[in-house]
């Protein structure tokens, strides 16, 4: 339907679904209400001004619903009252929201209820229409206990969806929540679906909990989460309400421009002559939105210049997406010098603009330069330039620093910060690390970045000697990376002393010397530059299967097939110690897991063979692997073997390999997987499966978050440790031995039977290398400390190095800042008693943050032995607690048994895991209590109670009652009475007997209940009440006749048909030619509609809230034929259409008069009045161009007619400016064609019976409109809301139907159908909220259009045009005066044109609001009188005169404008139709 009921909340204007991805055109939808608060239907591009970037842009289209088929709601606001709403002010942000909820809804015909809910359900207001009763409940709730899901919703009686149940028009529920509550899926949607509830669910500051989520989604909802802001809640809860009440969004297109950002703020201006506001709505564009001014090359080598040459290389520039001005270009090292290019040039979009960049050699010093090209609009573009001599192995580039941190910065662990690093290139890539010892050790940041700077979170740091009142010291390093031009497939040095196979080769920690063991029974030592041997370890029986060095260097450990472990002095080559592997005790495992001592066996290990060994990284343990799956350690000299057995795997355990701290071990083994195992290699905690294979080799990353594994399924695959699963994999043709990380964790190297050595991007998995060797393939691989060059064990006999590059070019450190741990501390919760079977939450100030640094909370657990009863209501998600405050946590208690109960609550920051005690007591309930009361239905006004147990003591020991009192939403309806004074004790076996009485004062359920304190429990007992009122007799009666165009009274009998017809009109009306202005200002009003100089152009006069876009196409509506200018809309453009007029013709002059009130501020104030004149002036010379010769500037004090000074209306009409054109002519009236709708009869007289128990609050006339035939169906009915009041209504009242209800009819038709069904509606409501409804019997309406006829039809020989109307206003009649002043003579020169013998006139008199009614009326019919006098062409009989008086303003009389045109006459002049064309013979 076509009309939308009253709404409270005004001037609402909200944006929101933003789609960019059509740029330059953006679009978004909203919604705006007027002051009435109606969907504003009629509103034009020229009423909105759109700022981006500080710029306006230009409206491409707007789409407006002229018809809103509004559908009445029977909407249930339900809250969350659990503790945690106190938390961050959300019951605060919950409150504001419904509040706003309750101004917004349309109360005249939709009706609302306020529900709540903790570990119970409450309603805090049944339905009502009352807006006082709805705001006052929502005053009312305040935060209580728990939350439960399935009470907040199912409750019998109290439930959202029993109250909504009771709803007698499309029922929707608004859930708003801040805690994860108990709810059962299945049990709310089917309750739902079974009542037609429709559910919107939102929560505060948490993600939306599944279950809400799918209770949404299946009942035709939607769902919000993680609101925190007033702001987001009253939008959403604005945006539910439009949408479950079928409102239609707008939509408006605007085009943008390409910007320096992808990030765009639009800011959306909406002023009409009725209101003025502005809202904001953020985008983010697509790339192709940038403007861009691309450098090719984006940077500059000059290589070995030599002193005294140059050279200079050319630089291109391009514009895309729109032109850049170029208005410098700049270096930061005068090294560089800029050529060819002069400034400002402009570079059109699409086209191109070059300069040089030139370097002299002055010395062999390399330099590295920063050019910045600097535009009108965009941040610079930066190209760098750098001279280089030499290469790598001739000089070390030191032109790097390391500017952020600062020096004496102090940074806390878990805050962001910046390293930024200078002296390279962009596009340089740098490893990152930092050291906390003053750059003893290093640790890693990044192995891998570029772009001069990088985000960093500080990590934790450790207490220690360091540590200081301001922090630990620590130092951050940026190491350029070497990327060599190209790497050769051959080797550097072969290491060929063996004659079996090399079995490993290990590097030294200086990368100077590499070990190596051979299946020819021995161990070397090379020099890892010159090949020679340096010493050999010779003494094992068998294969040397490994070698290794101790962290020292000092010694080597060697394994070997002969069934030994031996330590070798690295120096000297003697044998320090040997291990054997007989009589070791062995342990079964299944699936990682040790069986008990009742399977322990001794076993003979004659056989056994080592593969693998290493020593711990402290160097006090050893460790080795067996071909039988055992892992065996030893103390670090071997002279105290570990006496048990720790790891049992299947099959050979194949490698074993410490972490950074020995403190965990992962091996290698026959069974397929890799496992990490940690307390000492006692179990198993991470096991990583998904080879096909024997795993071969396993080592861990670097930073020790990845593992890599070698098999001999020809993978090798990487791991994350985290969660187990597999990141990528890496292929080889044969079996893969080893695989290990680079030391900088930037590159991974595989070694594999296939003959091959690949490299591998640790990041990507992809590959950079393939080093062929001897066709029998590779045992091991391993790094040189710098990451530059390659050793590979061969099958062949052989080890070989290659230098692979990715080592370091040059490093900087930057100067020491400190860094300062967060001392947040955690609290525990003593939770107190609860009985068994209930549950209790609490909120408490769990976390505290008294430094200056924030503290990140990462994860929240809880754990022990009873975590089971603990859990966290408002769930978790990552949160920031900021500096010197404190967070609050929610816990719930929910025991499984009795007694005391414990857990720890963890908070894992970025720092640490804090750590506090969760403690609860359950007890065995030792008393009963009431279930509740549940009262009869009572009469509002009446009286019901009854007696009732409240307590009793079923327990051995007496209770001591510290206090009872109400509680609830409703504590002055509900009376409570008992006998016992407190504090009491209540004996074992005693009870407590008390009086619960209700006496209701308004209709609805209500609830309450009391309160029940009991020492030594701590959560109290509550008793809920519940109660329903229903009002006494109100009786509504409606009956209608008809008063058709002649003014006859028709009886109304069922199907009885109201005749509308579409018929053309003309209406020509004068233009007030007056600015009204504020008190004491020259400011004009913002609802006049001013217009900026580039939208002069495009302003059409003959109709002015119309524009035009470039290609003559209306722009607000391609399709709109006809458009409506109602005088006061075509008012607010008149600045505008005098500025077209003088524009036009430049021999038009105008003289512009400034007046003021003469009274307060502006008494005897001509220097405002000046002001007033002058600002006019200056809009029309500023805005239209208008000579400012041609303006006639004066100033007085009050004007000539003045209104009535001693009336603040009049005072308002007083401060204006008028503007005269001359000549006289050119005062034009105007005019606009338009297509309205003659209905027969057209008026509707209503007789109204309404008698009520309660007295009378409001009452309502609706009409009820369907297709004919569809008058019983609901869902097309349509709603229209006529005349309404409060008090007892009149007896009679008349209704006019004009065309917004016949247009309203006429959308509701389907296409071809014209004849609808309707039927009157009474609504009366009285003081207690009581509604009764009374309609009268369905009738037809008749609605017929105008016939559109093709030009082109040639089979149509003969058409009737339709009736023709013209209708004029006469208006601007001086204040108390019924003469026609000169303003109308034009208006009144065009009716007589216009009259012929035919003619049918109808003159009607109209007055403002001022005087006395009875007054007016006659003053309005002596208007009438004398126009009619005035239409001497129109015989007596054909006139039809009548004077309304102030019973109908047409305008707003709050305005001096509205009062203005409301002195006016109107005259309807009526032709008949004209037969037209030609008759076939």
């Amino acid at each position: 339907m076509g009309s939308v009921p009253l709404l409270l909340n005004a001037q609402t204007f909200t944006l929101f679904d933003p789609v960019s991805a059509d740029f330059p055109f953006m679009k978004a939808k909203f919604y705006a209400l007027g002051k009435d608060g109606r969907p504003l239907g009629q509103l034009k591009e020229s009423d909105f001004t759109i700022i981006e970037q500080g710029q306006q842009r230009e409206i491409e289209s707007l789409v407006v619903p002229t018809e809103n088929t509004f559908v009445p709601i029977s909407a249930v606001l339900t809250l969350d009252i659990s503790g945690s709403m106190t938390m961050e002010q959300r019951m605060t942000l919950a409150q504001d929201a419904a509040r706003d909820w309750v101004n917004t809804i349309a109360l005249d015909i939709s009706e609302c209820a306020i529900t709540s809910f903790d570990d119970l359900s409450y309603v805090n207001q049944d339905f009502t229409r009352s807006r006082k009763h709805l705001l006052a409940a929502i005053d009312k709730i305040k935060p209580m206990n728990g939350t439960d899901y399935d009470k907040g919703l199912l409750a019998s009686k109290t439930g959202a969806f029993p109250i909504a149940k009771r709803g007698t028009m499309k029922r929707v529920v608004v859930f708003l929540t801040d805690g994860l509550g108990g709810g059962t899926e299945k049990a709310i949607i089917e309750a739902a679906r079974q009542d037609s509830i429709t559910v919107y669910c939102i929560t505060l500051g948490m993600k939306i909990p599944a279950i809400l989520k799918k209770v949404a989604d299946s009942t035709g909802g939607a769902w919000f989460e993680n609101i925190t802001t007033r702001e987001e809640l009253v939008s959403i809860y604005r945006r539910i309400l439009f949408q479950a009440q079928n409102i239609k969004p707008g939509t408006i297109v605007w085009t943008s421009r390409p910007g320096c950002t992808l990030n765009r703020e639009s800011t959306i201006r909406l002023n009409t002559g009725e209101i003025s506001t502005s809202a904001s709505i953020t985008f983010v564009t697509p790339t192709t939105s940038l403007v861009r001014l691309a450098p090719t090359p984006r940077s500059v080598i000059f290589r070995d210049i030599g002193v005294g040459n140059s050279q200079g290389q050319r630089i291109t520039l391009k514009a895309t997406h729109q032109p850049v001005t170029i208005v410098g270009i700049e270096t930061n090292n005068p090294r560089f010098t800029i050529g060819g290019i002069t400034f400002p040039i402009r570079v059109e979009s699409e086209e191109t603009v070059t300069f040089t960049v030139g370097y002299v050699g002055l010395d062999s010093v390399p330099q590295v330069g920063r050019i910045d090209v600097r535009t009108d609009m965009c941040a610079p573009v930066t190209i760098f330039a750098r001279a280089t001599y030499g290469n790598r192995a001739a000089v070390t580039f030191q032109y790097m620093s390391v500017p952020i941190p600062e020096r004496g910065a102090v940074l806390y662990s878990g805050a962001d910060t910046v390293i930024t690093w200078s002296g390279l290139m962009p596009s340089d890539n740098v490893a990152l690390e930092y050291s906390l010892d003053l750059g003893l050790t290093w640790l890693p940041i990044v192995q891998q970045t570029s772009g001069l700077q990088y985000s960093w979170r500080v990590p934790p740091v450790p207490t220690g000697r360091l540590l200081t009142g301001s922090g630990r010291p620590m130092l951050v390093r940026v190491k350029q990376i070497w990327v060599p031009q190209e790497i050769s497939a051959e080797p550097s040095i072969v290491l060929d002393a063996h004659y079996g196979t090399v079995t490993t080769a290990r590097f030294s920690k200086d990368g100077t010397k590499i070990l190596t063991a051979s299946a020819d029974r021995t161990a070397k030592i090379y020099d890892a530059y010159n090949g020679s041997v340096v010493q050999t370890f010779e003494g094992h029986g068998n294969i040397v299967s490994s070698a290794s060095y101790s962290p020292d260097e000092k010694r080597v450990l060697t394994t070997g097939y002969d069934n030994t472990v031996r330590i070798w002095d690295a120096e000297t080559g003697s044998l320090l110690n040997t291990a054997y592997g007989q009589g070791l005790r062995k342990f079964f495992f299944d699936q990682g897991k040790m069986y008990g001592a009742e399977k322990l066996q001794f076993v003979n290990q004659d056989n056994q063979r080592f593969l693998d060994g290493a020593f711990s990284p402290d160097g006090t343990e050893i460790i080795a692997t067996t071909d039988n799956g055992m892992a065996i350690r030893w103390k670090g000299s071997l002279t105290r073997p570990v006496s048990h057995v720790s790891m049992f795997a299947g099959g050979w355990m194949y490698s074993a390999q410490y972490n950074h701290n020995g403190k965990s071990v992962i091996t290698a083994g026959g069974d397929y997987s890799a496992r990490i195992w940690t307390g000492g290699v006692s179990s198993s905690v991470r096991q990583f499966l998904g080879h096909t294979d024997q795993v071969t080799f396993a080592c861990f990353s670097p930073d020790e978050k990845f593992v890599a594994t070698a098999s001999n399924d020809k993978t090798a695959r990487i791991w994350d440790i985290a969660t187990e699963k597999q990141v990528f994999r890496l292929d080889h043709n044969g079996a893969v031995s080893t695989v290990r990380y680079s030391p900088d964790g930037r590159r991974i190297a595989t070694a594999s039977l296939d003959g091959n050595i690949r490299l591998w991007d640790a990041r990507t998995g992809a590959l950079q290398l393939t080093l062929p060797g001897e066709a029998l393939g590779f045992h091991d691989v391993d790094f040189s400390p710098d990451a530059l060059r390659l050793v590979g064990a061969g099958v062949d006999g052989v080890a070989r190095i290659w230098d692979i590059g990715g080592g370091f070019l040059q490093e900087a450190t930057s100067q020491t800042f400190s860094v300062i741990a967060p001392q947040a501390k955690v609290r525990d919760l003593n939770i107190g008693a609860v009985m068994l079977g209930t549950v209790k939450d609490s909120v408490f100030a769990a976390i505290i943050n008294p430094d200056k640094s924030v503290v990140r909370i990462m994860d929240i657990r809880i754990t022990g032995a009873h975590a089971q009863d603990f859990s966290l209501v408002s769930g978790f998600q990552p949160f920031s607690v900021q500096s010197s405050s404190t967070a609050s946590l929610e816990v719930r208690f929910a025991p499984h048994e009795r007694g005391i109960r414990t857990a720890t609550l963890e908070i894992v920051t970025w720092t640490d895991t804090l750590r506090a005690t969760l403690r609860g007591e359950a007890n065995i309930r030792g008393f009963e209590a009431s279930e509740g009361v549940n009262f009869p239905t009572v009469l509002v006004h009446h009286v019901t109670d009854t007696n009732f147990t409240l307590l009793k003591n079923t327990g051995t020991l007496a209770l001591t009652i510290l206090k009872v009192q109400k509680i609830g939403p409703e504590t002055e309806q509900f009376s409570f009475s008992m006998s016992k004074r407190m504090p009491f004790v209540l004996q074992p076996g005693e009870s407590i007997i008390a009086k619960a009485g209700f006496a209701p004062t308004a209709i609805g359920i209500a609830s309450g209940g009391v309160r029940v304190d009991i020492v030594g429990v701590q959560k109290p007992v509550i008793v809920p009440f519940v109660a329903e009122a229903v009002a006494a007799n109100i009786a509504t009666r409606l009956a209608a006749t008809f008063i058709d165009n002649t003014g006859a009274t028709l009886a109304f009998a069922e199907h009885d048909t109201i005749k509308a017809r579409e018929v053309r009109t003309t209406l020509i009306r004068p233009l007030l030619n007056y600015i009204f202005f504020e008190d004491n200002s020259s400011e004009i009003p913002a609802r006049y509609r001013l217009l900026t100089r580039n939208q002069t152009d495009r302003f059409d006069a003959l109709h002015p809230d119309v524009f035009e876009s470039s290609a003559g196409v209306n722009v607000t509506s391609a399709t709109r034929k006809v458009k409506q200018v109602r005088g006061i809309e075509a008012y607010y453009q008149m600045l505008n259409i005098f500025g077209k007029r003088l524009a036009s013709e430049p021999k038009l002059t105008a003289r512009i008069i400034g007046f003021n009130s003469d009274i307060g501020l502006e008494r005897g104030n001509i220097r405002l009045s000046q002001e007033r004149a002058e600002t006019v002036r200056n809009y029309l010379v500023n805005v239209w161009g208008i000579d400012e010769k041609r303006l006639k500037v004066s100033a007085r004090n009050k004007p000539e007619r003045a209104s009535n000074n001693f009336d603040n209306d009049g005072v308002a009409e007083n401060r204006r400016v008028e503007i005269m054109l001359e000549p006289q002519e050119a005062m034009s009236p105007v005019s606009a064609d338009e297509t309205l709708f003659v209905v027969d009869p057209n008026t509707v007289r209503f007789s109204v019976d309404a008698r009520s128990e309660e007295p009378i609050a409001e009452w309502g006339i609706d009409m009820i409109i369907a297709p004919w035939g569809a008058i019983e169906n609901v869902a097309k009915q349509q709603l229209l809301p006529m005349l309404s009041g409060t008090g007892t209504p009149p007896e009679w009242s008349d209704f006019r139907l004009s065309n917004r209800e016949i247009r309203s009819i006429r959308g509701s038709l389907p296409r071809g159908e014209k004849y609808a069904a309707c039927y009157f509606r009474l609504r009366v409501t009285n003081s207690v909220g009581q509604t009764s409804f009374s309609q009268t019997m369905p009738m037809c309406i008749s609605v017929e259009e105008i016939r559109e006829i093709a030009v082109n039809d040639s089979s149509r020989m003969r058409s009737v045009s339709p009736e023709e109307i013209s209708r004029f206003a006469l208006t601007f009649f001086d204040f108390d005066k019924a003469t026609v002043n000169q303003q109308n003579a034009q208006i009144l020169n065009i009716i007589k044109s216009r009259i012929n013998p035919d003619t049918q006139a109808t003159i009607i008199g109209y007055t403002d609001r001022v005087g006395d009614a009875a007054y007016n009326k006659r003053l309005s019919a002596d208007r009438a009188k004398t126009v009619a006098d005035l239409l001497a062409g129109v015989k007596n009989s054909q006139k039809v005169m009548s004077g309304v008086g102030e019973s109908l303003l047409l305008y707003d009389n709050d305005l001096p404008e509205g009062r203005f045109y409301c002195r006016m006459v109107e005259i309807v002049l009526r032709n008949a139709p004209q037969a037209h064309g030609r008759t076939s013979p």
